[in-house]
């Protein structure tokens, strides 16, 4: 995991962690190991670092991630099922971005919230998600002034709302408010943590990631070449390495 250090590469390495269970490393540059992929986060349009970063990857085995895409609001209130639409729930900035990102990388870049893909609210959280909801309260566009206590949660309304705030952002109370509303999840915190989770776009994410295979077995085919070249030349183990290398296809 490469990106400048606010971007969202932390998070989104914790969200690939515990979602797709895919062990991950994090700096801010092309480490000295040699992993398979590479997952480049950006916060906004690339800066001429990230640029110098991704031009050092191998672009068949990198993929370039707009994180936070939570905080581009006003999407559809409710998710359709089914519904074929890359910027849902994100608001239309954040396509724009990631589209604009895209232009200047000269590749795709994904729009993914790594916060709502591990947000796991509690019970209490939850509540006063559903309070909120009953109560018909709107999010304001500056999170500081939904941090403000309206009576509607108890005494621990302002703690719960900052709590709320770290959990899912502004954005996913916006989402988890408007699907309470509906009627499409009910008051339980397992389902806010599912409709969040698969709202972040960390399932396309999966596809993107499933889609470089062929290139991470091609470079670990390549890698495996080369070392067994090296002991062959070494007259280490030559046999074995030889006949690796027939197997290979590069027999001497």
């Amino acid at each position: 995991m490469t990106g400048r250090p606010g971007s969202g590469r932390s998070t989104l390495a914790s969200a690939l962690r515990q979602v797709l269970s895919i062990e991950v490393g994090v700096s801010p540059g092309p480490a000295d190991a040699l992993p398979d992929l590479w997952c480049h986060t950006l916060s906004g349009p690339p800066r001429a670092g990230d640029t110098r970063i991704i031009d050092d990857l191998p672009a068949e085995r990198t993929v370039v991630v707009l994180t936070k895409a939570d905080v581009y609001r006003s999407g559809p209130a409710t998710h359709k099922a089914g519904a074929d639409d890359a910027a849902w729930p994100f608001g239309a900035g954040a396509a724009s971005t990631a589209a604009r990102c895209a232009r200047a990388l000269g590749r795709p870049v994904l729009a993914v919230s790594g916060l709502w893909a591990v947000a796991a609210p509690t019970s209490a959280q939850t509540g006063l998600l559903a309070a909120l909801a009953a109560a018909g309260e709107a999010v304001p566009d500056l999170d500081a002034r939904f941090a403000a206590p309206t009576g509607v949660g108890g005494d621990d309304e302002g703690r719960l709302r900052a709590e709320l705030l770290r959990v899912m952002g502004g954005g996913g109370v916006e989402l988890v408010l408007g699907e309470l509303r509906a009627g499409a999840i009910g008051p339980d915190a397992a389902q806010v943590a599912r409709l969040l989770r698969g709202a972040s776009g960390i399932g396309a994410l999966r596809a993107h990631i499933a889609a470089c295979a062929g290139a991470v077995a091609d470079a670990r085919t390549a890698e495996l070449g080369m070392a067994a070249d090296r002991i062959a030349a070494a007259g280490a183990e030559r046999a074995a390495a030889e006949q690796l290398l027939a197997d290979l296809g590069r027999g001497r």
